[in-house]
C-alpha cells in the first residue's frame, strides 16, 4: 500500500517529481544570483568608462589644440627654410661622424 501511493498515475514517484523540483530551484536560483553579479560587474565597469570618458575628453581637446599649434608653427618653419640656401661644410659633418 506505501508503494502504491508514492506512485502517480504516469509512473513516476513523487520523490522524482519533488527531486526535479528541487533541482530546478536551485538551478534557477544560481541563475539568477550569476545573473545579478554579471549586472553589478557590467553596471560597474560602465560608471568606469563613463567617468574615464568624461575627464579624458576636455584633455583630448586640449592635447588636439596644442598639436594644431605644433602643427602649424613646424609648416611656418618649413616654409621659412624652403626659402633659405643651405650650406654643409663637409669637413665638419665628416669629424661628426668619423
Amino acid at each position: 500500500m506505501r508503494i502504491a501511493s508514492c506512485l502517480s498515475i504516469d509512473g513516476g514517484s513523487d520523490y522524482e517529481r519533488e527531486k526535479t523540483s528541487a533541482e530546478h530551484g536551485q538551478a534557477a536560483w544560481f541563475d539568477k544570483v550569476i545573473n545579478d553579479t554579471i549586472r553589478k560587474d557590467l553596471d560597474k565597469a560602465n560608471n568606469a568608462v563613463s567617468s574615464l570618458t568624461m575627464t579624458t575628453y576636455p584633455t583630448i581637446k586640449k592635447l588636439a589644440k596644442e598639436l594644431k599649434v605644433f602643427e602649424e608653427q613646424a609648416i611656418s618653419g618649413m616654409k621659412t627654410l624652403k626659402n633659405k640656401e643651405v650650406s654643409v661644410n663637409l669637413t665638419q659633418v665628416g669629424s661628426i661622424f668619423f
